[in-house]
């Protein structure tokens, strides 16, 4: 009885020890946006997201809300990311021309493809892994 007990613990142990480590091999789904990322429908606009919660966002022919001009450039920003229900939500804050904007999307990462929609209108952007081609920079 004493062996079998013994087995068992054994057993445990190791099962315990490796859920753990399959645990940790886990990339949260935030940590998969680090990077940059292209627009598919326009490969010069995109994100570039960073660890500590920075985001360079690209945009071409951008009509910035609210006053209507139009904004080629790159913007630094920041983001937030948050878990509601099933929903991955990353929020984006940043200024344009004085303008302040923020946008809340649900994203999902399948096949390093980001896509993110709205939570405001359901627009989609659907975004992959790569290099922005722009020539300007602007601060926001």
């Amino acid at each position: 009885m004493k062996k079998l007990v013994r087995i068992s613990a054994i057993l445990l142990v190791i099962v315990l020890a490796l859920g753990a480590l399959a645990a940790c091999s886990l990339k949260p789904m935030s940590k998969k946006l680090i990077g940059k990322w292209v627009d598919t429908s326009a490969l010069n606009s995109g994100y570039e997201f960073m660890e500590d919660g920075n985001v360079k966002i690209t945009y071409a022919n951008f009509t910035i809300p609210v006053i209507n001009q139009v904004f080629n450039g790159t913007v630094d920003g920041i983001y937030t990311t948050s878990k509601t229900d099933d929903k991955n939500l990353i929020t984006i804050s940043y200024t344009v021309l004085l303008q302040s904007i923020q946008k809340t999307y649900e994203y999902n990462i399948k096949d390093g493809v980001l896509t993110l929609t709205d939570t405001e209108n359901g627009n989609q952007t659907i975004l992959k892994k790569g290099e922005v081609q722009t020539s300007g920079n602007v601060a926001g």
